[in-house]
């Protein structure tokens, strides 16, 4: 994350970059959450994914 607010606070936008091995062709994602704390409970408007060594944007 390279905010330097509190990630995932409500009407904000967090970006988060890392690396990893090439997936190819991304066909689904799996986002949730624990649930564990007081006020877990979320809501996620977009998503998006950046992948600029295939120039691929999902």
């Amino acid at each position: 994350n390279n905010n330097t607010k509190n990630i995932f606070e409500r009407g904000q936008i967090d970006n988060f970059t890392f690396e990893c091995y090439d997936l190819g062709k991304i066909e689904h994602i799996l986002i949730g959450h624990n649930g564990k704390n007081l006020g877990a409970g979320w809501f996620l408007d977009w998503i998006e994914i950046d992948v600029p060594s295939r120039r691929e944007v999902y």
